[in-house]
């Protein structure tokens, strides 16, 4: 008979001032909660189970962020001081405005190719489907213009005509007025005098490793008790595993990343979340950029990853979003959301697709795959969001896993007596003190998020109003 009552706990710190009682109980309903599956941390799930990690020798590492940025907008006739002039076929400077990512003299180099589209409504040209002289008929044709000197941030001189365009077809815009343009990338070849080596710099976005520790004990009566022992250490340990994946879950989310200094003058680390990363618009790894609605994602020009949706959420507005959202990066998408989104987003695409399955693919855990015009994509519960997670129970996050890893420091584990070679997540048995009557264990790791290629990622916050 007493072999039946070895699945109670006992002897665990409340953190209170009264002692828990010592009474056997079998598992109860706050069991079963505090024990969910790890498969409830999708994020978690995937990087531990698939070995999705990656060691880094310094507390704050840097990433190579060799992200796509806009490399198109417009562009004028000027001077060489960058003061309006006619953009004529004899013009030999222009002006390179928005809306590219970066200034022209940032990626532009002597011998690239800017090219003038066909059909623009600034530009003119007088050659025809058939002779040119004939028809009647303007055709629009655009050229090339070759990059030949870098004056200024914005203004180069070019060779023009060298595509479709011609001397009788080239554009020709007023003073004022502009043409779009795409780069087309270096054209320099044969009997170059100076070929141009192409730049690699790397951005300076970075993140921290983070410490983070979750000990428990048992006490040296309740081992030494034939009820007790070694069945409740190890469901201690079940218990505090999921809470410390949980944990990391949501720090993969929400955290912020700063370095900050104790009483005693050490630093600790902490490591930035998923959000913030994205969020982000700066290119020299600092803090999160204000939010700009002339720069979201969907409402405004897109250079910000993140959607602000407030009262737009919508058929239409959710297939741009998810336009945005594969358009770069692998397709090896996942979408993880809180339940009360989920609940509004299938309401507003019945209608439209029907309802949606529930189903268990490749990443192991249960997902619904919803349509968009651009592919789909698979969907999981974050649980963390739901369930009175008031603060985010309306998000909704694009993750390209091919572009996020979990990374662990490569030194070998500095509590005393651990012995293990590196920091990733390992626990550390019997940590008590020499003369102390009771266990204690703990869960350790020394970890962080790398994250890559932040187009890839995008994010939605909506209030839940229509």
């Amino acid at each position: 008979m007493a072999g039946s009552n070895r699945i109670g706990i006992l002897g665990v710190s409340t953190g209170g001032s009264a002692p828990p009682l010592q009474s056997l109980r079998k598992y109860d309903r706050s069991d079963r909660i505090i024990m969910r599956a790890l498969s409830d941390a999708p994020i978690l799930h995937i990087i531990i189970t698939r070995q999705m990690k990656r060691g880094v020798k310094s507390v704050k590492y840097y990433m190579s962020e060799d992200d796509y940025f806009i490399q198109n907008g417009t562009l004028k006739g000027s001077t060489s001081a960058g003061a309006d002039a006619a953009l004529t076929t004899s013009t030999v400077y222009i002006y390179v405005a928005g809306p590219s990512d970066e200034a022209a003299n940032t990626f532009m180099r002597v011998g690239d190719k800017i090219n003038i589209g066909a059909f623009q409504t600034n530009q003119t040209a007088t050659k025809g489907t058939g002779d040119g002289s004939t028809d009647g008929i303007v055709q629009l044709a655009g050229e090339d213009m070759i990059v030949r000197e870098i004056i200024s941030a914005n203004v180069l001189r070019v060779a023009r005509n060298g595509g479709a365009g011609t001397a009788i077809g080239g554009v020709t815009a007023g003073s004022g007025n502009t043409l779009n343009w795409d780069h087309k990338g270096n054209t320099l070849g044969d009997a170059s005098a100076s070929p141009s080596a192409l730049s690699d710099a790397l951005e300076e976005d970075y993140n921290y490793r983070e410490v983070q520790r979750r000990p428990w004990d048992i006490s040296g009566r309740n081992l030494m008790e034939d009820s007790y022992g070694m069945a409740d250490l190890q469901r201690l340990a079940i218990k505090n595993r999921t809470q410390f994946l949980r944990d990391m879950e949501k720090k993969f989310w929400t955290s912020h990343r700063y370095l900050t200094y104790t009483a005693q003058n050490l630093d600790e680390s902490h490591t930035g979340g998923w959000m913030e990363y994205v969020a982000d618009t700066s290119t020299t790894g600092t803090r999160i950029a204000a939010y700009d609605a002339s720069k979201d994602l969907v409402m405004g020009d897109g250079t910000q990853r993140v959607w602000l949706v407030n009262k737009n959420f919508g058929l239409h507005n959710w297939n741009s979003f998810m336009e945005k959202s594969l358009k770069y990066g692998s397709k090896n998408k996942l979408g993880v959301g809180g339940r009360e989104y989920l609940t509004n987003l299938e309401n507003t695409l019945r209608p439209h697709y029907g309802g949606f399955d529930w189903d268990v693919d490749s990443f192991g855990f249960g997902i619904m795959m919803a349509r968009t015009s651009f592919g789909e994509i698979p969907i999981a519960v974050e649980q963390e969001w739901s369930d009175g997670a008031a603060a985010h129970k309306y998000n909704f996050g694009v993750v390209d896993m091919d572009y996020v890893w979990y990374t662990y420091g490569m030194g070998p584990c500095a509590v005393k007596g651990c012995g293990n070679t590196n920091s990733d997540l390992h626990i550390h048995k019997e940590i008590q003190a020499n003369d102390e009557l009771h266990r204690k264990d703990e869960l350790f790791a020394d970890f962080g998020f790398d994250q890559r290629f932040r187009k890839a990622h995008s994010w939605l916050i909506w209030d839940g109003t229509n």
